[in-house]
């Protein structure tokens, strides 16, 4: 276990979500990255940065990338956690990057329990004091993986998006059947109900390209809600979309695209997910962009009312 302690320091405990900065070398493009996280970190003060994964892209430079995303974090005194990506589980790292994610003081990173599918499925959690004796909020950690081989029919097979374990699924209902209290979950790849949300509930943001979804729906989203306090779940992946909305009480929502490498959209400015928790459970978010401003999130309404929409 992390010997880092998180705890409330105000009535907020605040989280920086960090995702998709795909730093390719030090070729120059990614030297607007640091400057955005420098500027934003100042700005927010946060109590913890929550990286979901595409960190770099580049096999080759991976882990050496990362070594200069820890240095800003040092610098800053902040503690993190690491959610793999695609890039991070395609060949680009793996249990290289593992290793020093497991070395580094700030990092909170935990190895995946045994038999549990995917790098670094682990949860975290937040105490309200320094003496309190059970935790205010977990966060946990959940390995998308990277492409999935999907036999369609007996003759194809499509590679698309992967899809969180029954493995990993198991143990979070485990664990936190155990031992619960309100939670988040950190994941690259949303799930498929990001696409529901949209349709049936309506969302805050921005969206400007389908939902890079897994083929197949594991079951994820309805264990969460089962499970009955998980309030929201903060994926990256798509590089135009960063809205949120929430379905059958569970926040579902996009970090916003930190990276200047990556495939984008003309006007489409940078930044960060802001998520603010409460020890009362309660949870607030906003988006803080490179240029420093805190654009409001608009609500767009459900395009189709969810219990009618398939029996019409």
């Amino acid at each position: 276990m992390p010997e880092t302690k998180l705890t409330f320091k105000s009535d907020k405990f605040r989280i920086l979500q960090i995702t998709d900065t795909h730093i390719n070398g030090f070729n120059g493009r990614e030297g607007k990255v640091f400057p955005l996280l420098r500027r934003i970190i100042e700005l927010e003060q946060p109590d913890l940065a929550a990286f979901t994964g595409d960190i770099a892209c580049s096999q080759d430079v991976c882990v050496e990338m990362f070594g200069a995303v820890n240095a800003l974090m040092e610098e800053f005194g902040i503690p993190y956690t690491y959610t793999y990506g695609n890039h991070e589980t395609d060949g680009c790292a793996g249990s290289k990057l593992e290793e020093v994610l497991l070395k580094y003081p700030l990092s909170l990173y935990q190895k995946s329990p045994e038999g549990v599918p995917g790098f670094g499925n682990y949860r975290i959690p937040i105490f309200a004091g320094e003496n309190s004796p059970k935790p205010a909020w977990y966060l946990y950690s959940i390995d998308c993986g990277n492409d999935e081989k999907y036999n369609v029919t007996p003759k194809e097979t499509v590679s698309h998006e992967g899809y969180i374990k029954r493995g990993q699924i198991d143990w979070v209902r485990r664990v936190h059947s155990e031992d619960s209290a309100p939670s988040v979950v950190f994941c690259h790849i949303p799930l498929p109900e990001f696409n529901d949300v949209w349709m049936f509930d309506g969302v805050y943001g921005e969206r400007h390209e389908k939902v890079y979804r897994p083929a197949l729906n594991s079951g994820f989203f309805t264990a969460m809600w089962e499970l009955g306090n998980f309030r929201g779940f903060f994926s990256g992946h798509d590089h135009v979309n960063s809205y949120y909305g929430y379905m059958m009480g569970i926040m579902l929502a996009y970090g916003r695209n930190s990276g200047t490498h990556c495939r984008c959209r003309r006007g489409f400015k940078r930044g960060c997910r802001v998520i603010d928790l409460s020890a009362d459970g309660s949870l607030s978010t906003h988006i803080r962009l490179s240029d420093g401003s805190v654009p409001e999130e608009t609500f767009r309404p459900a395009k189709y009312d969810r219990f009618n929409y398939f029996v019409r």
